[in-house]
């Protein structure tokens, strides 16, 4: 699948897979609404670093969120 263009907020998240959900949910929940910006109607993708298979098991992960946004105003 192709990444869209245009303009996307960035996270780097330090840690493992079971704590994403809280870490989207202030993403999405406290940031995003008390930020100019909006969601765009694109997915948000993920990209990991640190894919050894220790950082699995030691939740050693850093994973990079890429939501798409635009300005409120738009």
């Amino acid at each position: 699948q192709d990444i869209s263009n245009g303009l996307y907020a960035v996270y780097t998240h330090d840690g493992g897979l079971s704590s994403i959900d809280e870490v989207l949910h202030f993403l999405l929940c406290q940031w995003l609404p008390n930020s100019p910006y909006q969601l765009r109607i694109k997915p948000i993708y993920f990209k990991y670093t640190h894919l050894a298979m220790t950082a699995f098991t030691t939740n050693k992960l850093k994973i990079h969120i890429h939501m798409p946004i635009e300005n409120k105003n738009t």
